[in-house]
């Protein structure tokens, strides 16, 4: 049965199409009012293949020109979907529906009789207009066409694309179809009654109107013929706008051969790419030109009126085409990918699964904290045949982000470190923290990805059904089992897989870096890293960017964990440092931000923990603690404190200084 719904693809947006192409579409939705109408851009097409054609990627990037893929597509879309598919420089008269009425067979249009010289061939039919039910067996033959045929190009663009995805090469594999009976070719006085030459002698005014007029009287669709690629210098084509979007093949192809992408002007290198990323405080655009000064090779831009000369590229939207970009580059390479999130010890796991797999593989990881969608695409990009596996750290402040990433990435394997109170903003509970990170765990389940999990946590193991699972944790059952020995003031702890125990003495502060450490184990385990290397990388790994590092100054012990801090990771580090034997203690700590509503009662559950543990010296940072806490000493703002430091320097204490990294805690350090 053929579905009743029409396909149109365009390159660019609909606003770009032109009016006459839109008022030529508008003619198929009018004669089939009870028909479904699909608009296919460049993203959704480019997400359509990675969905249902992953193995049509490399084959899909490959082509020489752009309408061989805009040919493809339109093939894939129909053996999947089925329905009508029509270019846009086709104009509908009336319904098809009498003329389609056996479901089971596919039509395509013939060409009109003069055009037959293509290829001396009767019928010679082609692409512009199919109609189809899904999966049916000619599509399969084009298929596997496109996929085993060797493509060697001429030269000549008109016959090398009409040979090797257009009407040539529909032709021929009809010729050569075994059941022919399952094809219905439409009459060209039906479907096709001008010939090109009639179609342009007419938009001259040269045409002999009563001719043309007798021909339309068995017509219900007429082709014009206006396709952009088909011949060279034609004056009667209309004119693509000049500051129209390039297409994201056309793109990566410019990719290919500068392959490096920078999105700061200040620090643009010779010959790369300018990608003018728009953030809440920065229009990467107003610094594009500044960027091509630099020795930029072009600039990506989203915004046609800082265009000047033909080094800058136009897009829709630049992140977005960023990420397309990385994904259509990840999907050639097919390079492993491990993901990871989680509300707290993203970083440090992620640094520590690198240490330990950089061993033995060469890999790309993701820089610092860069966790978002630009860092994420950006890694990607940074991958090279060369390299074996990419490690990609996932944020998340709101529901949707993490399946979004992970449609960029495409991991195969994921770990979520664990789920608490953060970014109740946008998540607005734990429950919303909880379906948004294990989103992660909803792409491994759909696409038959592994997890490495922390097998005793409850929330985790609550969405982890149906997946393949890599365990670390207490329990002796555990692939990797560990238990920490102490944490004075780093982590020392013992780990155990198939009966071996080892012992590891970290730098790193924290007995909550336990289970950091031993998915680091259960990933290097899994990835054939020898226990001995695992161990010697974890020792020897050092924290920095004011993550449970541990610091001896001239007056005291810092524990410095100022990077970022919600409830999960305050409550965690305050735990930790309570068990520490060292007197005095003092913690400074500082606001946690991005709570919502409900911040101040997160806060007051600090305040309450501090006054069970009894620590000797409480400093606290920011106008929520400042808002909740009487009884212990509150500043505004990291100035006010640091004043209150220069004249009232602390000596002699085990120092915890933790709050989120927008309250500034680390320009304290020094004076203490």
């Amino acid at each position: 049965m053929i579905p009743k719904i029409i396909h149109q693809i365009w390159e660019g947006r609909t606003e770009y199409l032109g009016d006459a192409y839109k008022l030529l579409g508008e003619t198929w939705k009018e004669h089939h009012p009870d028909w479904k109408y699909e608009f296919w851009d460049e993203s959704r097409i480019v997400d359509f293949i990675y969905d249902y054609y992953p193995e049509m990627i490399d084959i899909y990037f490959g082509y020489q020109y752009n309408v061989q893929r805009w040919h493809v597509i339109r093939y894939l879309i129909l053996y999947k979907i089925g329905g009508l598919y029509v270019d846009f420089d086709y104009e509908c008269l009336e319904s098809f529906d009498r003329y389609i009425l056996d479901g089971s067979k596919c039509h395509f249009a013939s060409e009109p009789e003069g055009h037959y010289r293509f290829c001396n061939k009767v019928p010679y039919i082609n692409n512009a207009l199919i109609i189809t039910p899904p999966n049916h067996p000619f599509f399969i033959n084009i298929i596997v066409h496109l996929q085993t045929t060797p493509i060697f190009y001429t030269g000549n663009k008109y016959q090398d694309v009409l040979n090797t995805t257009g009407a040539s090469m529909l032709t021929n594999l009809y010729e050569n179809y075994h059941n022919k009976d399952t094809v219905d070719i439409l009459p060209a006085e039906l479907v096709s009654p001008f010939s090109r030459e009639e179609v342009k002698n007419y938009i001259h005014g040269k045409a002999d109107e009563k001719i043309l007029e007798k021909k339309l009287q068995n017509a219900i669709a007429i082709h014009y013929f206006l396709g952009s690629w088909l011949i060279k210098n034609n004056d009667y084509l209309p004119q693509k706008n000049r500051l129209s979007y390039m297409p994201i093949s056309e793109l990566y192809q410019i990719f290919k051969e500068y392959p490096v992408i920078c999105t700061d002007s200040q620090m643009s290198l010779p010959n790369s790419l300018f990608f003018a990323v728009k953030t809440y405080s920065y229009d990467g655009n107003k610094f594009a030109q500044k960027a091509l000064d630099a020795g930029c090779r072009y600039a990506v831009v989203d915004n046609p009126m800082v265009i000047t000369n033909n080094l800058y590229i136009l897009v829709d939207d630049v992140l977005q085409t960023l990420e397309q970009l990385a994904k259509i580059h990840h999907k050639i390479l097919k390079t492993p990918v491990i993901g990871i999130t989680g509300t707290c010890g993203k970083t440090t796991t992620k640094d520590l699964i690198t240490a330990v797999l950089s061993t033995k593989y060469n890999l790309v990881s993701t820089k610092g904290s860069e966790n978002a969608s630009l860092g994420a695409s950006l890694t990607l990009l940074r991958l090279k045949p060369e390299h074996t596996v990419a490690i990609i750290e996932m944020g998340a402040c709101c529901p949707r982000m993490i399946r979004e990433l992970a449609r960029i990435i495409q991991p195969c394997y994921g770990i979520i470190t664990n789920v608490g109170l953060a970014h109740l903003k946008g998540f607005g509970s734990l429950a919303g923290v909880i379906r948004s990170k294990g989103e992660l765990y909803d792409y491994l389940r759909q696409f038959g990805g592994k997890i490495f999990i922390h097998k005793e946590n409850t929330h985790l193991q609550s969405i982890a059904r149906g997946l393949e699972q890599i365990s670390y944790g207490e329990s002796k059952d555990a692939f990797v089992s560990g238990r920490m020995i102490s944490s004075e003031p780093c982590l020392c702890f013992n780990w155990e897989n198939a009966g071996v125990g080892y012992t590891i003495s970290t730098h790193m502060a924290g007995n909550y870096n336990l289970w950091n450490a031993l998915a680091a184990i259960a990933v290097g385990l899994h990835f054939d890293i020898p226990c001995s290397e695992i161990n010697r990388v974890i020792s020897d790994y050092i924290p920095t960017n004011h993550r449970s590092q541990w610091k001896k100054t001239l007056r005291n012990e810092l524990i410095i964990d100022t990077f970022n801090a919600n409830p999960c990771s305050m409550h965690a580090a305050l735990a930790s440092f309570s068990t520490l034997k060292a007197k005095p203690k003092a913690v400074i700590l500082g606001d946690m931000l991005g709570l919502g509503i409900n911040s101040l009662q997160y806060h007051a559950e600090i305040i309450e923990a501090l006054n069970r543990y009894g620590f000797e010296k409480i400093l606290l940072c920011g106008d929520q603690f400042t808002a909740v806490s009487s009884i212990y000493q509150c500043f505004l703002d990291v100035e006010a404190l640091y004043r209150y430091l220069s004249t009232n320097p602390l000596q002699g204490y085990e120092i915890l200084i933790k709050g989120s990294n927008r309250i500034h805690l680390e320009t304290i350090i020094h004076l203490l």
